[in-house]
Formats: structure tokens, C-alpha cells, sequence
């Protein structure tokens, strides 16, 4: 009956231990953080029931435009494809909606897709604002802006022109005189003219003159020039915006001097 006495203080020993090492594991495990390692073996920080989250980073707009000069009535269009968002992947770029401010008062135009068109109306420099959104409506912005200029006005007289003295019982009397006008508008860059006179020989040998006028809208001569042609000749004029200040129509008047000529005029006024 001895035995069991001398067990007792040892079993309670045993007891002791295994209940201080029981306290001491769970202290630790609710004292500290429990870190696991993920799918590459790193550790990893799986604390607060795995619901660790990074917060959201805005995305970053970026804006591109296919010209920085077009003209009235021009397509326009708009690029936000370099624009992302941290939550880009393989088939997403992680922004999920664009809006576009083009400027001229129009109602800004929402798209999904990273591309826009415009058509603008009226001569003028346009701001332009691109604004987009990722998935939790975080936003960022990009501006840029675009000169819009008048459309090239072409000067043309159209099928070319017999001018010159009676010719033939057939033919009748031909006009010895045209004139054709165009118009120049204000912010004008250039203006290019080239007038082809082709000289008719029903006379057997004849020399041509042609006489040619150039008028500005108050009715000033800028520039005149008379040839005698046998064959084909041209004459060409080219002015640049310093020449071009008088606006409103010009006046190009062709006249038949002498013999018979076929005349052709080709020409524009650029505003690029």
C-alpha cells in the first residue's frame, strides 16, 4: 500500500508540466501573429481570418489624339488604351468606364471601350478631357487639346475654258474673257495658283496672248501677268499667311488678247 503514495507526487509532477505547456502554446498562438506560406512556400500573413486586403489604387488616364490639327467636319478620334489600372489582367485593362469632355459644348459621350470619335463644327482650339473609372469608381483624368481650322477651299474653274477672237463660221464668236472668285478666310496659311494655257492653232501658225489678273477683295491688283503662248505654258502663284491678310472673295480674271486659248485653273487655300 506504499507504491501508490510515491506515484502521486510524481504523477501530479507529470500533471503540472503538461498543463503549463498546454498554457504556454495557446498564449503564444492567440499573443502572436500565425503565419503560413502560400503556393511558392513564402510566408505569408493570414491573420484576421484570411480577410487581408490592399486598398484600391486609382487608375492612371492617359489621353492621345490622332491629329492636333483637323477641319471643320473631320472625324476626330480619341485614344484612352495606354490609360490603366492596377487591376489590369490578360483580357482587361481593370478600367471599366470612359467619359469624354470634347470642348465645344457638347454633352461628354460615356464609352467601355477605350476609343472615342468627334466631329467638330466650328473653327476654334478645344480642350479636351478624358475621365475613367476602374471597378470601385476610383477615377483619374488626362487632358489635351485640339486646333480645328476651316476646310482647304479648292479654286477651280472647272472643264477648261475656250476664250479668244472668232474662230470659225462653226464655232461662232468665243468669249475673250472669264473671271472666277473664291474665298479666303480669316487664319489662312496658304494659297497656291497655277492657271494652264494651252494655245489653239486654227490659223495655222499663231501666237496667243493671254492676259491674267489676280484681285484682292477691296478689288487690289496683287498680281498680273501676260504671256504669249504657242503650245502650252503655265503660270503659277503661291502666297503664304503674310500675304493672305485682305479676307473675303478674290477675283481671278482671265482675258484672251490675241488668237485662241484653252485655259485650265487649279489651285486651294489651305488653313493647316
Amino acid at each position: 500500500m506504499e507504491k501508490p503514495k510515491r506515484l502521486l507526487p510524481i504523477i501530479i509532477a507529470v500533471a503540472v508540466i503538461v498543463l503549463l505547456g498546454v498554457g504556454a502554446y495557446f498564449a503564444f498562438t492567440v499573443g502572436a501573429k500565425v503565419f503560413q506560406k502560400d503556393d511558392n512556400g513564402t510566408p505569408s500573413d493570414d491573420d484576421n481570418n484570411n480577410n487581408n486586403t490592399k486598398p484600391n489604387k486609382p487608375p492612371v488616364a492617359r489621353l492621345s489624339i490622332n491629329s492636333t490639327t483637323v477641319q471643320v467636319g473631320d472625324i476626330v478620334v480619341f485614344n484612352a488604351s495606354n490609360s490603366k489600372d492596377d487591376k489590369a489582367n490578360e483580357t482587361s485593362n481593370g478600367i471599366i468606364r470612359y467619359v469624354w469632355d470634347f470642348g465645344d459644348g457638347s454633352t461628354p459621350s460615356e464609352t467601355t471601350e477605350p476609343l472615342a470619335e468627334h466631329v467638330y463644327n466650328t473653327p476654334n482650339t478645344y480642350n479636351i478631357t478624358l475621365t475613367v473609372y476602374d471597378s470601385d469608381y476610383a477615377s483619374d483624368t488626362d487632358k489635351g487639346s485640339i486646333k480645328v481650322v476651316w476646310p482647304e477651299e479648292v479654286i477651280n474653274l472647272g472643264p477648261a475654258v475656250l476664250l479668244g477672237e472668232p474662230i470659225f463660221e462653226p464655232l461662232g464668236v468665243i468669249m475673250n474673257y472669264t473671271e472666277m472668285t473664291w474665298e479666303v478666310r480669316s487664319e489662312a496659311k496658304e494659297m497656291n495658283i497655277t492657271v494652264t494655257i494651252a494655245g489653239a492653232n486654227f490659223r495655222e501658225t499663231q501666237t496667243n496672248e493671254v492676259s491674267v489678273l489676280l484681285l484682292d477683295p477691296e478689288g487690289n491688283l496683287v498680281n498680273n501677268k501676260t504671256v504669249a503662248v504657242m503650245g502650252s505654258t503655265q503660270i503659277i502663284w503661291n502666297f503664304e499667311a503674310a500675304d493672305l491678310t485682305n479676307v473675303g472673295d478674290w477675283m481671278l480674271q482671265v482675258t484672251c488678247e490675241k488668237g485662241a486659248s484653252y485655259i485650265t485653273v487649279q489651285g486651294y487655300v489651305s488653313y493647316i
